[in-house]
C-alpha cells in the first residue's frame, strides 16, 4: 500500500503545473481518433468532441428510460403479487384445515355451527384458486403493457435517430 501511495505522490509532484491546474481537453480528429491534450483542440475537433459527448449522454439517457420502464414494471408486478398474497392469507383455509384435522379426533367439537367444514374449506380453496387465476391474468396484462411501453420508447428513440440522420447535410 505504501509503495503505491509513494508512487502517486511522486507522480503528482512531477507533473507540470499546467497539468494539475489546467483542464484536460478531449480531441477527436477527422479520422475519429480521440486524444487527450493539455492545450485546447482545434475548433473542428472540439466540435466533434462536444457532439460525441452529447451523443454519449443521449445513449445513457435512452438506456435509463428503458431501465425506468423495467423498474416500474417490476414494482407493479410486486404490488400484484402482494395483493394476491394478502388475499390468500386472508382466506380461512389454514384455520379450516386445522379444524378438519382436529375433527378427525373429535368430530362433534370441530364442526362449526353454521355449516359443514368440508363446504367451508371448498369455498376457501375456490377463493384461493380464483385469486391466483386473477393474479396470473393481471401479470399477463402487465407483461403486455410493459412490452408495449418498451417498444414505444425504442420506436421514439429510433425515430429521433432517423430524423437526426436525415437532417445531416
Amino acid at each position: 500500500m505504501y509503495p503505491a501511495a509513494l508512487f502517486g505522490l511522486v507522480f503528482a509532484v512531477s507533473l507540470p503545473a499546467s497539468a494539475v491546474d489546467g483542464a484536460l481537453y478531449k480531441c477527436t480528429d477527422a479520422s475519429g481518433v480521440t486524444t487527450f491534450r493539455l492545450v485546447p483542440c482545434s475548433d473542428a475537433s472540439a466540435a466533434a468532441s462536444d457532439s460525441s459527448a452529447a451523443l454519449d449522454a443521449e445513449k445513457i439517457a435512452d438506456q435509463e428510460a428503458i431501465s425506468k420502464i423495467g423498474a416500474d414494471c417490476v414494482w407493479r408486478a410486486w404490488h400484484i403479487n402482494a395483493r394476491a398474497d394478502t388475499a390468500i392469507r386472508g382466506t380461512e383455509t389454514t384455520r379450516l384445515r386445522s379444524a378438519a384435522a382436529a375433527s378427525a379426533d373429535k368430530p362433534e367439537a370441530a364442526i362449526p355451527s353454521d355449516g359443514g367444514l368440508a363446504g367451508q374449506l371448498a369455498a376457501a380453496e375456490d377463493k384461493k384458486t380464483s385469486t391466483l387465476s386473477g393474479q396470473r391474468t393481471d401479470l399477463k396484462h402487465l407483461r403486455k403493457e410493459c412490452d408495449k411501453e418498451r417498444a414505444t420508447e425504442r420506436k421514439r428513440q429510433a425515430d429521433r435517430d432517423a430524423a437526426r440522420v436525415e437532417a445531416k447535410p
